[in-house]
């Protein structure tokens, strides 16, 4: 039978799973008293893998929709407030309900809502832009 780590039967690999566990837990008590910012400059800048890479470029990518969402609940509550009360609502319900977790899972309840809002700006620049057919 395999000796593990101080003799004691078990696996052979043991003591340096054990080993590795040490320094994972080394690693993680580098950033335990680093502030939140520190944390997370060290988690996406430090090592950049192809995830932290894609997270930011679909951030980045999504921030033109995120102004017209905002856009378009801003003319929303110009024309009409109980409308805009009431996405509103929704939004705040399902915030609420899920906590700002962006996973789609917990996003898709308030996408409807989103797209609506989203749609408004780019309805209203059409209507601006394009000639209106005389039927």
């Amino acid at each position: 039978m395999a000796r593990g780590h101080g003799g004691e039967p078990g696996f052979a690999g043991a003591a340096d799973r054990s080993a590795g566990a040490g320094a994972a837990q080394a690693e993680l008590l580098q950033y335990a008293g680093a502030s939140l910012w520190e944390k997370t400059r060290a988690y996406l800048f430090d090592d950049p893998a192809a995830y932290q890479v894609l997270l930011i470029v679909g951030l980045v990518a999504m921030l033109p929709i995120l102004m017209l969402e905002a856009a378009g609940f801003v003319m929303l509550a110009r024309t009409l407030p109980w409308a805009a009360v009431f996405a509103g609502g929704v939004l705040a319900y399902f915030l609420l309900l899920n906590g700002p977790v962006a996973t789609p899972k917990y996003r898709l309840p308030m996408e409807p809502v989103l797209i609506v809002l989203a749609a408004i700006p780019l309805a209203r620049l059409a209507e601006r832009v394009l000639p209106r057919r005389s039927t």
